[in-house]
């Protein structure tokens, strides 16, 4: 027997771990373009009883048995004529009654399509709920919210709520967050990575609420706080994080050479859609150097490959108004079996080797190294940039 069929692997999220994540569903796990949320990771015997695994976790975390229960958690792929996107919600709390169920049990129940991780979600029990009669309990459903700042460009998990399945969030938020009663606030579902990213106010609205819907809120703000946002060239709502959120990526920069001197690799968030010129002073902000001196090489499995240039070339495949390079172009590897230009994010190369030069790349770009072999009482080599129209005589 092979050790995936004795053992699975268990990440439980917590209140903790929801407020901190900044992204979809509850937590980074299969994300090829971020690091994964750091999860209190367990491996177990998939014969382990689950109340067995609940005793043992409830005394590493210090809890009573009684103080919390877990929830299953599972993929869910929704498709459309683009592409398939996938969401990880909420399932269903593990039932306690039966002592022969196994952790095996648990995981066939939850009907997931990752077969060798369990994801459960810590809920610290509300005692005003589970005070109320098991009818009115099962009328209410347990979402999660997540609160967008625009101001500080934030987005912030603040727990779950149990509510009607046609029930307003409004109210609960206003208390949890001590805003002000006539505070006005825009609600949106979350639906997940994909052609839409979350759904409007007026949906989420006449949509029934179901276990494990995920929305988030801003308070709506004043023309003056827009055009503030919109001056500094920053989100000024839901949707446009989140349209970032989609595109987003952590970005590795390296030295070109390691004879580069005083020089640091560092990594930095970007979205796809950012132009090589926008990455260009980010990075330059980073390193202290101009950004029209800076050069870019593009990677491969790690090593470095072909510099970038900021103009695209131009090819049948592009239409002339794709001009610009973007972040996208720099680290996704092309589908070379499709007739338009694609990609896949599981084909990231999302190192960028870079390099100091004393002139602008685009005067580089327009000259040519040439080798001088010095000879005489003392031999040396050195090398020169020269136009590629120029010519060199001895």
């Amino acid at each position: 027997m092979s050790y995936h069929d004795i053992f699975l692997t268990t990440k439980i999220i917590t209140d903790e771990t929801f407020r901190l994540h900044e992204g979809f569903d509850m937590a980074l796990l299969d994300d090829k373009t971020m690091p994964p949320s750091q999860l209190l990771t367990l491996t177990v015997l998939k014969t382990e009883p689950f109340l067995n695994f609940k005793s043992r976790l409830a005394q590493s975390l210090g809890y009573s048995l009684n103080y919390f229960r877990l929830w299953t958690l599972a993929h869910q792929r929704h498709c459309d004529y683009l592409r398939e996107a996938t969401t990880t919600r909420l399932i269903k709390a593990v039932p306690e009654s039966d002592p022969e169920l196994t952790m095996q049990d648990v995981m066939n129940s939850r009907q997931a399509s990752s077969p060798k991780t369990l994801i459960f979600y810590l809920e610290v029990l509300d005692r005003v709920h589970e005070a109320r009669s098991g009818q009115i309990k099962e009328s209410h459903k347990m979402v999660f919210v997540k609160h967008f700042d625009a101001k500080n460009q934030k987005l912030v998990g603040i727990g779950h709520f149990h509510v009607q399945s046609r029930g307003s969030l409004d109210p609960l938020i206003k208390n949890r967050m001590n805003l002000p009663s006539n505070a006005k606030l825009q609600v949106y579902k979350e639906l997940g990575p994909g052609k839409t990213n979350v759904d409007s106010p007026k949906v989420y609205s006449s949509d029934p609420i179901r276990n494990g819907d995920i929305f988030c809120f801003q308070v709506e703000l004043s023309d003056s706080d827009i055009a503030e946002l919109k001056r500094k060239k920053l989100y000024v709502d839901v949707v446009e994080f989140y349209n970032f959120l989609e595109n987003r990526v952590l970005v590795h920069f390296k030295p070109r050479h390691e004879a580069m001197s005083a020089t640091i690799e560092f990594s930095l968030v970007l979205s796809k859609k950012d132009t090589y010129e926008q990455m260009s002073k980010l990075v330059s902000a980073k390193l202290n150097h101009s950004p029209e001196n800076l050069r870019f090489t593009g990677s491969l499995k790690g090593f470095p490959q072909n510099v970038i240039h900021g103009q695209r070339v131009p090819s049948t495949c592009w239409t002339s108004s794709q001009k610009v390079i973007t972040v996208a172009d720099m680290i996704e590897t092309p589908n070379q079996n499709s007739g338009y230009p694609s990609y896949s994010s599981s084909d990231l190369n999302n190192i960028l080797f870079y390099e100091l030069l004393d002139l602008p790349t685009g005067e580089v770009q327009q000259k040519r190294m040439l080798k001088v072999t010095w000879t005489g009482a003392d031999n040396r080599e050195e090398s020169i940039l020269i136009g590629w129209a120029n010519s060199a005589r001895g």
